[in-house]
């Protein structure tokens, strides 16, 4: 399963050594791009990088932040994407990482749920496209009340 990591700090150094979920508390946009972005530094510019961002458009991104705007990285900007469509994009791209940001998190009296699917089944896909395609994920996640 992934490692979750919760309220998240900047570290000085980073290792990509297992798919990661990390857990921020109504954090800003540009911060949690800001510590992706530490991730993205560790990454040899040959190695493809599929960005999923849900709340701001490729256009922003790259003009905003240029550590998203390389040959390497490939931006899809979707308000809602499913684990379905993550495995089509997998497929397309053919991706060495996978970074999402971000989920909202949200909560009601039964389940966690990640973009409308339930917090284990994200779990499991991430896991399961992880060793079918050789990737590794790094997932921001902002919990919301």
């Amino acid at each position: 399963m992934p490692v979750i990591k919760k309220n998240v700090k900047a570290k000085s150094k980073i290792e990509i050594d297992d798919n990661e979920i990390n857990v921020y508390n109504h954090e800003t946009i540009k911060n949690i791009i800001r510590y992706l972005n530490a991730y993205m530094e560790e990454i040899n510019l040959d190695k493809k990088i599929l960005y999923f961002s849900f709340y701001n458009s490729k256009k922003y991104l790259v003009e905003n932040y240029s550590c998203l705007n390389k040959k390497n990285i490939v931006i899809v900007d979707k308000d809602y994407l499913n684990a379905d469509d993550i495995k089509r994009y997998i497929i397309e791209q053919k991706p060495r990482y996978i970074f999402i940001n971000y989920y909202k998190l949200t909560s009601n009296r039964e389940n966690l749920l990640l973009m409308k699917e339930k917090l284990g089944h994200v779990l499991n896909k991430i896991e399961e496209y992880s060793k079918k395609y050789n990737v590794k994920f790094i997932v921001a996640i902002n919990k919301e009340d």
